[in-house]
Order: structure tokens, then C-alpha cells, then sequence
């Protein structure tokens, strides 16, 4: 007992600062770790000092995928720290036990590390310490960033003058390592790292001492991992290797951009089309888009009732409509079509469409004056909200045809949904347009684990 409130349960680690410990707080009757401090350390003035600058940079960033901290205490002389329990193991274990990971595991691993830092830097606070034991891994694949003992605050006055060498050798940057000043990008190399051993299953500056180590990194490039594991795929090899330039001005600009990368790869695609002749009923374009909003709701009505007739019930999928990109040059075609393909999905109880204004109050948030819920920003919403399926589109003008492609974007492992829509528009005399049909007309209709919504 600790504290007269902390039933210590067992220690689930050890380091140079002191032992953790999981324990039941029986105050607040819930589960905590706590980070002792060593006797022998207790004392020391700067050590005090890391622990209560951890509490306080932690305090200060605020996000899922970083450790939650709760309170610096002291018992009858022991100094510890309280902060969330993670049931997992730390990144340096799962290496050390399976070596290294399947490129899409790596990825989002990566992907969860760089959504926490982003948060931290958001709040001009970099880690300077990132490396696989400071990265725990819940059983259902969750990733937390923990240990902001040595992180510093960026704004004026937080930072650590220069000179002064801090961190963890293996990890550190190459300015890190010459102790220049540090900004964002530090920990960005450190993510480079980290990757490069998740994607190989090997450190990528191996020497015969942490000295020699630091001075090669500041001179040498490092071995794409590809050329280590073939089956590497670009993409990510790409993203790990512009994290370990030499030169910071050469790397990515912030972890957001990274996640951007990643997120192009973790996203796989599917596509369909629809036209619409542009014959004599066509000369006014707001019949052309009556025409093209019903087709649309159609085939995302078939969609909807396909599966609502299905025996089985359906895995929840939630879903975000992106702003069709209008080619034609008729600005009556601007914002008609996507609310026409939410409706086609409204009555389906699986898919859950996420709200389009507070997508793009989302959207504002992330990129400052953006305006219009384009591809690369529905990508960043649909991450950082657990979105399974964005839908992307345009209508172009194609000889005497107007043309709406359409195609669904998910992440890699998710659920598929599919369909397909009907020949069905309006006509000027209120009828169907003849002239309106699916590009795919007579196409048979897809399979529950095809990878196109259509």
C-alpha cells in the first residue's frame, strides 16, 4: 500500500529512474501505473525536476495516443508519479519477441505515433526521448506515447540550451546528436528510426559504440530498408528514409505530413462511373443535375437495400461523402450531388454517414481557409475520426456526355460496401431520361468482398 490509497498489484518495469508498478487506486476504484522514483535519486534537485516537467508537458497535450498522467505525489519520502495503465507491452518487447512487423501493422503503428506527436507539437512541445520502449501497444493494437521526462516546450524560454546532449543514443537525430538547437523535425528523425526498425527488424546505425553510432548518422545516409527487405513497399520505404535525411530542411516539415503519406497508402481504392447524354433535354443544366442527384441516390439506394435485404447483419461501416469535383464548368452541378447520394443511403441502419457540416468545421480546423472537403482533407477527417469509407467524385463533360465517376476509398482490412445503380433520371417532361444510364450497364452485380461501391 502506498500512500494509504494505492494497492500495489505487481512491477511491470524497471529503468535507470525507478520502477513501475500497476496498482489499484482505491480512492477513485480504478486501475493506474505508478512511476517510483529511486531513493537514491529522490534528492536530486534535477531529477525532481524531470518527473515534474513530465507531469506538466503531459498535462499540457492532451490526446488519445498519448499517456494520460495524473498526479505527482509523495509518501513517507517516496516520490512517484500516477498515470494511466496500459495492458500491453512496449514496442522494444514486440521486436525483441517477433522481429519485425508486416508493413501495414508498421504503418499504423507509426500512423497512432504520429497522431500523438502531432498533438504535442501542436502545443510546441517536442519529446527529444521517442524510441521503441517509450511506445506501449495495448492488446487491441492501441498506441500510446509515453516518457515526456526530457521533452521541452519550443516557445521562447522552454527551450534546452545548446550543447547540452540528451536522449537516448540509438535514436537521436543527427543535431541531437552535435547538441544544436532542436525543433519538430528531431523527433521526426527519431520516427524515421522507428520505422525503419518496425519495417526490417534491425537498427539502422549499427556501430561498436553509441559514439561512433552518433557520428555516423551525422555523415552517412542511411540504407533504404527495401534494400534490406525487398518486399518493402515503396511507398512506406519512401516515407522512412525522407524521415532519416541528414538534413533537417530535407525531411518532412511536420509529423502531419507524414500522416498525409501514410495515409494515401493505408487507404486502397476502388471506382465507377456514370453518364448522362447531353442531348436536347440536356440544354438546361438544371435538368442534367436533377438527372445525375437521382442517379446517384438510385444506385446508393440499391446499395442500402441490397444489403438491408441480406440474412445476416452487416458490420457497422461509417462513411463520409467528399465534395464532387464539377468539371463541367455549370455551376448548377456545384453541391447537388452529394447530398442526393446521402439520401440514397439514409434508412440503411449499418452505414452511418458522417455529418457534412461537421466535416467541415473538421476541415477548417485541420487546414486553416479551406472551404471544400477535397480528397486529401476527407482523408485527414476520416483517420482522425475511425471513419471506415470515404466517397469520392467528380462530373466531367466527355464528347456529348456528361460523365459522374464515382469510387470509394477505405482503409486497408476494412469492410467493402457495394451495389449498383440503376438506369433512373428525370427528363424535362418529368419522365425518365432516356438518356441517362450506368456505365456499367449489364454488368454483373459485384459480390459482398468485391472493392468497389458502385
Amino acid at each position: 500500500m502506498l500512500a494509504n490509497r494505492y494497492q500495489i498489484v505487481r512491477r511491470i518495469g524497471e529503468g535507470g529512474m525507478g520502477a513501475v508498478y500497476q496498482a489499484r487506486d482505491l480512492e477513485l476504484n480504478r486501475v493506474v501505473a505508478l512511476k517510483v522514483i529511486r531513493p537514491s535519486l529522490a534528492k536530486n534537485p534535477e531529477i525532481l525536476s524531470r518527473f515534474k516537467q513530465e507531469l506538466i508537458l503531459a498535462r499540457q497535450v492532451t490526446h488519445k495516443n498519448v499517456i494520460r498522467i495524473y498526479d505527482l505525489a509523495d509518501s513517507d519520502g517516496v516520490k512517484f508519479i500516477t498515470m494511466d495503465f496500459i495492458d500491453g507491452r512496449d514496442l522494444k518487447s514486440a521486436l525483441r519477441e517477433n522481429g519485425k512487423f508486416a508493413p501495414r501493422q508498421a504503418a499504423e503503428i507509426i500512423e497512432q505515433v504520429c497522431r500523438g506527436l502531432e498533438a504535442a507539437h501542436s502545443e510546441a512541445v517536442i519529446h527529444r526521448d521517442l524510441k521503441p520502449q517509450n511506445i506501449m501497444m495495448d492488446r487491441s493494437g492501441k498506441i500510446t506515447v509515453m516518457d515526456f521526462g526530457i521533452a521541452r516546450s519550443t516557445a521562447p524560454g522552454g527551450m534546452t540550451h545548446t550543447g547540452a546532449l540528451i536522449g537516448t543514443p540509438e535514436y537521436m537525430s543527427p543535431e541531437q546528436a552535435k547538441g544544436e538547437k532542436l525543433d519538430a523535425r528531431s523527433d521526426i528523425f527519431s520516427v524515421g528510426i522507428i520505422f525503419y526498425e518496425l519495417l526490417t527488424g534491425d537498427t539502422p546505425y549499427k556501430a561498436d559504440t553509441s559514439m561512433a553510432s552518433l557520428y555516423k548518422r551525422t555523415l552517412e545516409k542511411v540504407p533504404p530498408p527495401i534494400e534490406l527487405v525487398p518486399e518493402t513497399p515503396k511507398p512506406l520505404n519512401a516515407i522512412a528514409v525522407r524521415c532519416l535525411e541528414i538534413d533537417k530542411e530535407k525531411r518532412y516539415a511536420s509529423v502531419t505530413e507524414i500522416l498525409a503519406d501514410l495515409e494515401l497508402w493505408l487507404w486502397a481504392r476502388g471506382g465507377t462511373r456514370i453518364t448522362a447524354d447531353k442531348g436536347p433535354w440536356a440544354a438546361s443544366a438544371k435538368w442534367a443535375a436533377a438527372g445525375a442527384a437521382v442517379i446517384l441516390a438510385a444506385g446508393a439506394f440499391f446499395v442500402r437495400e441490397r444489403w438491408m435485404r441480406a440474412p445476416v447483419v452487416h458490420k457497422e461501416v461509417s462513411l463520409l461523402v467528399a465534395d464532387f469535383a464539377n468539371r463541367t464548368g455549370d455551376s448548377v452541378f456545384d453541391e447537388t450531388l452529394e447530398p442526393a447520394f446521402i439520401v440514397g443511403l439514409e434508412g440503411a441502419s449499418f452505414i452511418q454517414s458522417f455529418n457534412p457540416s461537421a466535416a467541415r468545421q473538421e476541415a477548417a480546423r485541420l487546414k486553416p481557409g479551406t472551404t471544400t472537403l477535397d480528397e486529401s482533407v476527407t482523408r485527414m477527417i476520416a483517420t482522425r475520426e475511425g471513419i471506415n469509407v470515404i466517397v469520392l467524385g467528380s462530373i466531367d463533360k466527355e464528347n456529348n456526355q456528361y460523365a459522374i465517376h464515382t469510387h470509394q476509398s477505405k482503409r486497408q482490412g476494412t469492410t467493402d460496401i457495394c451495389g449498383r445503380a440503376r438506369s433512373f433520371g428525370l427528363s424535362p417532361d418529368g419522365g425518365r431520361a432516356r438518356g441517362l444510364r450506368p456505365a456499367w450497364r449489364g454488368a454483373p452485380l459485384p459480390s459482398p468482398g468485391s472493392t468497389s461501391l458502385r
